[in-house]
């Protein structure tokens, strides 16, 4: 093997060692997932957007999935509490509902018998802290004074229209509000349980990263010569086709200049250029360079 055919081959192989460490990186991330599959982003997202002075937020993990499902519908509807949401989704199980402030302790409890805490998360809405039900009454009736006002007007004009469209809109929110301030007490809860995932050791993690890169080294391989052979095999089927520039004595090596070098020895032999021999005129002192015509 010349020095050309092991660099070529080097390359190669270091291109291939590459493309399965990528390969197995890839796979890794992404089967790195939760073992429910679950994506709990929408939900609370959509927690998020609920309106409650007070919020709560719980995400268990199971051994006994249903056991706990079971556990949090008795729960729920034993007490008469509000039930905004409860969705089943495979092995995930997601709920939000209304309780008493003085109620989360002993729920907190009660959810070791349910499953296991991961995490935990209590958020108090900003906007609402400096302001009563008071001041929101107050507001809210001034809207409702000038919106009537403006309800008198028989032909309003475009700078009246879009005022009584944003009092329309002041007076939703702040009803909101009222609505929120005079539930103070209560509190927005959600809670969402899946099974439990097991845990994979830093030995486990890495033997599997392995195992997998050296399946996906040897699937590379053998693709990188079967593509090798497949290309030999499609240069013998063009030959045997009669496509020119492949000889059957030349399957899988360089295109074959043949043809060419031929007809430029044609085109040379029959136009010249230098390529024949060359012609001699001898020129001698007594005699004319040319023959003189009789007199």
């Amino acid at each position: 093997m010349d020095k050309r055919t092991r660099s070529r081959v080097r390359g190669i192989a270091i291109f291939v060692v590459f493309l399965a460490l990528g390969i197995t990186l890839f796979n890794f991330f992404k089967s790195n997932k939760p073992a429910s599959g679950a994506d709990l982003r929408p939900h609370r997202s959509e927690f998020a957007k609920q309106k409650s002075l007070n919020k709560a937020s719980f995400e268990l993990s199971s051994q006994n999935i249903e056991g706990s499902i079971a556990k949090l519908d008795q729960y729920v509807s034993a007490s008469g509490r509000r039930l905004h949401k409860r969705e089943i989704k495979g092995n995930l199980g997601i709920y939000m509902f209304s309780m008493q402030k003085r109620e989360l302790d002993a729920f907190r409890k009660d959810l070791a018998n349910i499953g296991s805490v991961k995490t935990e998360s209590e958020t108090v809405d900003t906007s609402l802290v400096y302001t009563n039900v008071g001041n929101e009454e107050s507001k809210l009736a001034s809207y409702r004074k000038d919106l009537a006002e403006l309800e008198k007007i028989r032909i309003p004009s475009d700078q009246e229209q879009r005022r009584k469209r944003e009092l329309n809109h002041e007076i939703e929110q702040t009803q909101q509000r009222i609505d929120i301030l005079k539930q103070g007490d209560n509190y927005l809860v959600f809670v969402s349980v899946e099974p439990i995932a097991k845990g994979n050791t830093y030995y486990e993690t890495g033997r599997t990263l392995i195992i997998n890169y050296l399946i996906n080294l040897g699937l590379c391989f053998i693709a990188v010569i079967l593509i090798y052979y497949g290309t030999r095999l499609l240069v013998y089927l063009l030959a045997l086709m009669g496509v020119k520039g492949f000889g059957f004595s030349g399957v899988g090596s360089g295109y074959q200049y043949g043809s060419y070098s031929g007809y430029s020895n044609r085109y040379y032999s029959s136009y010249g250029r230098n390529r024949g021999k060359r012609k001699i005129k001898r020129v001698y002192k007594d005699q004319p360079s040319t023959p003189k015509e009789d007199e």
